[in-house]
């Protein structure tokens, strides 16, 4: 038990350091459009992508085993400057409203209705715009999420980069987080203390 508390402890401790440390480095996000942001060392972790394209019909949805719909899509950012075309290594993570809807209305129609809507809504189905969020890379992801990717998208590149839609650094959750980390460790690995009923075995216990 005292392991599986000192793992948990470590897990929040890593998570809370590290969010601190974004929110405390990336107080403000850094505008630039994506073929810049694609272009350079991917140390900005919140930012505003002002030229950002999404094709829905490229995107990848995770089904609720409870209510049978998308409640959350990837999909690829793009831009009039950059174009996933050997690999994706740009996502948007997110489970906004509007684009769920999308989303859940594409699953019901056929190949050839989902055409047809494209035509027709073709400014729904591309959209267009500033976007903007928290960045995590691949190995800043945690398991679970990484591999519901991996098992989703396909031609991901080994390296590759979410976008969490709308997401921003929070320093007092990260300070929150870390406190409760510090807690549990500290709890993990506290000395026990001797038990009343042990006590009372060893006055009782015959002298030498």
């Amino acid at each position: 038990m005292k392991f599986i508390i000192a793992m948990f402890a470590a897990f929040l401790l890593f998570g809370g350091i590290y969010d601190t440390y974004t929110s405390w480095t990336n107080p403000e996000p850094v505008r630039m459009t994506v073929a810049e942001y694609a272009a350079s060392d991917k140390s900005q972790k919140y930012v505003v992508l002002t030229d950002a394209a999404m094709n829905l019909f490229t995107a990848v949805g995770v089904i609720s085993s409870v209510s049978k719909k998308v409640s959350r899509l990837y999909i690829p950012i793009e831009s009039e400057e950059f174009a996933q075309k050997d690999g994706v290594s740009l996502l948007l993570n997110t489970v906004n409203s509007d684009l769920l809807a999308i989303a859940n209305e594409f699953r019901t129609l056929s190949e050839g209705e989902q055409l047809q809507y494209f035509v027709q809504h073709v400014d729904t189905v591309i959209q267009e715009g500033e976007l903007s969020g928290r960045v995590m890379s691949s190995s800043g992801l945690s398991g679970d999420r990484a591999e519901e990717i991996q098992g989703l998208v396909d031609d991901l590149e080994k390296d590759f980069y979410v976008v969490n839609h709308g997401g921003k650094p929070n320093l007092a959750r990260g300070l929150s987080i870390t406190g409760g980390g510090l807690l549990l460790l500290l709890l993990a690995f506290r000395p026990r203390k001797k038990t009343q009923k042990a006590e009372q075995g060893k006055k009782l216990s015959p002298q030498a």
